[in-house]
């Protein structure tokens, strides 16, 4: 017989979302559900990798698969305020048609993870906690029709907290991986920049793309300009990614030099493309999901910068991700490198960052503002206990005005301030890289 526990109070009817677990009470099985169904739904395959187009991941062929998967990919673009964290996940919850638990699967690479927590809420915007789940890898829900039909429309999303970032590092929302519960029309546009891509290139060509993804027709519109590319366009390509995360393609755009540029890839068009056998294997049953949750980038490939020359992040707000090359001043004979991983929220108040680089006797890190000489150590004390550490990230905020002292929003956008990674052997600073936020051409 199976162990459950009682794990939530009775909500407020008037609100049958938030009471969506089961109002009166919630089970949740601490152990991984083991159905033991022979039959087998053909709908489903066990690894992305393995899915045909028009399948969706869910259970092993031996347990019973008849239900809805809903399912989400964690991402540190996701949170709001977004982080710069480079860690990710998975979620895929297949809910039982007959009312018995729904069994799920959680994995991540997130380091001294110390939560993770269901909320309502759309994408792109704060929500109302529900409940605490375990950090288990696999366990059971018992789940109302008001919660179902909330989660296959994107309406929770879960939350994934650490030592690093107690208030969530990733996050994920969630969806029906089933195209006929999709009726949504996505608008995402992203500035286009070479500090975007990963790693970061000092590429002087900008510009702007914009997606719309209509759901029920199933189509892609595109619309894009740049200028200032160093080569000639060989490829645009819509990738799978968060920030720092290099994917494979998802959906290819014509690889036209011409700007503007903007088009519509047709149902058949895409349906054709994700048919290939030869590529985009995982992404057959995920690009809606993708696309929805901010997890994909285009790539303008030029042969000069054949790995991609520009990169939007298609993010469904206006914050700005951007990489910081770190070099060694001019005169220096350090052979270290790195690169600051940076994420300013849409409202400008709050820059996350990331640190990697190869400094060793690394003593701090600053952030900077005003001429060799001259500069002033402004205030940002994430960055201040970090130490310099590869692989240190945090919070800094940012003020609206500029004062002594302080990271302002002007300065930030006027290209003003400038990070330093300090070791014992420079203490002015061993390499160092200036912070430029991509803007819209």
């Amino acid at each position: 017989m199976r162990k459950t526990q009682k794990i939530l109070s009775r909500f407020s009817r008037s609100r049958s979302l938030r009471s969506g677990l089961l109002g009166g009470a919630a089970v949740l099985s601490l152990w991984s559900a083991n159905l033991g169904c022979t039959r087998v739904t053909p709908g489903f395959c066990n690894l992305d990798e393995e899915c045909q187009f028009g399948q969706f991941c869910a259970l092993p062929a031996h347990e019973c698969t008849s239900g809805m998967l809903i399912r989400g990919e964690f991402s540190g673009g996701q949170m709001l305020p977004p982080t710069a964290s480079p860690s990710e996940g998975s979620f895929a919850l297949l809910v039982s048609e007959n009312g018995g638990p729904s069994t799920y699967t959680f994995k991540h690479n997130v380091p001294n993870p110390t939560k993770l927590e269901l909320f309502l809420g759309r994408v792109g915007k704060n929500g109302t906690r529900i409940r605490e789940l375990p950090l288990d890898g696999t366990g059971s829900l018992m789940l109302d029709p008001d919660t179902v039909r909330a989660m296959k429309v994107g309406d929770y999303y879960l939350q994934l907290s650490s030592n690093a970032f107690t208030n969530g590092e990733l996050r994920a929302q969630l969806f029906s991986l089933n195209p006929e519960d999709g009726r949504d029309v996505v608008m995402l546009s992203a500035p286009l920049s070479g500090r975007v891509s990963s790693p970061g290139n000092d590429s002087p060509a900008r510009g702007r793309v914009q997606i719309t993804l209509d759901e029920q027709a199933g189509t892609v519109a595109y619309s894009l300009q740049h200028s200032g590319l160093q080569g000639m366009v060989t490829g645009l390509h819509l990738h799978r990614g968060g920030f720092n995360i290099n994917g494979p393609h998802v959906l290819d755009l014509p690889a036209s030099p011409v700007t503007p540029l903007s088009g519509v890839l047709g149902a058949n068009d895409v349906l054709a493309q994700l048919q290939d056998p030869t590529l985009y294997r995982s992404q057959k049953h995920l690009w809606r999901m993708l696309i929805k949750s901010g997890l994909t980038y285009l790539n303008v490939h030029s042969d000069k910068f054949v790995k991609g020359e520009l990169r939007g992040q298609l993010v469904p707000s206006l914050a700005v991700p951007f990489n910081v090359p770190l070099r060694p001043p001019m005169g220096s004979a350090s052979q270290a490198q790195g690169e600051g991983q940076f994420y300013l929220s849409e409202d400008g108040a709050t820059l996350a960052f990331r640190l990697s680089h190869s400094v060793t006797n690394v003593t701090s890190a600053s952030l900077v503002k005003g001429p060799v000489g001259a500069r002033m150590k402004l205030d940002c004390s994430a960055l201040t206990m970090s130490a310099g550490a590869d692989k240190a990230q945090g919070y800094c905020q940012v003020a609206a005005a500029a004062m002594n002292n302080v990271l302002d929003i002007s300065s930030l956008r006027q290209g003003s301030i400038w990070l330093l990674i300090h070791s014992s052997t420079a203490p002015m600073g061993e390499i160092e890289g200036q912070l430029v936020v991509p803007v819209a051409q």
